[in-house]
């Protein structure tokens, strides 16, 4: 199992974190995570602001994208 708590939205390549993740899981593996998502686009003062990146804001993607991101690296039944 693979936890991870509000540090995904830190990487800059999320596909990259999940294709490794589904890698590296033995078949049945479960990942959980708590990560931010986004329902409507940020304006890009926020999007561009070291602070709301740190905060893990502004690194966080749209919702739908971020579950097509997961299930594109090989999960099933994502939710």
């Amino acid at each position: 199992m693979i936890i991870s708590n509000c540090v995904i939205n830190l990487a800059t390549d999320k596909r990259r974190v999940f294709d490794e993740a589904f890698r590296v899981l033995k078949s049945g593996g479960r990942i959980m995570i708590s990560d931010m998502v986004l329902l409507n686009k940020l304006p890009n003062s926020i999007m561009n602001s070291i602070t709301a990146y740190v905060g893990c804001i502004s690194g966080a993607m749209m919702k739908n994208e971020y579950i097509e991101t997961i299930k594109s690296a090989g999960f099933r039944e994502v939710k």
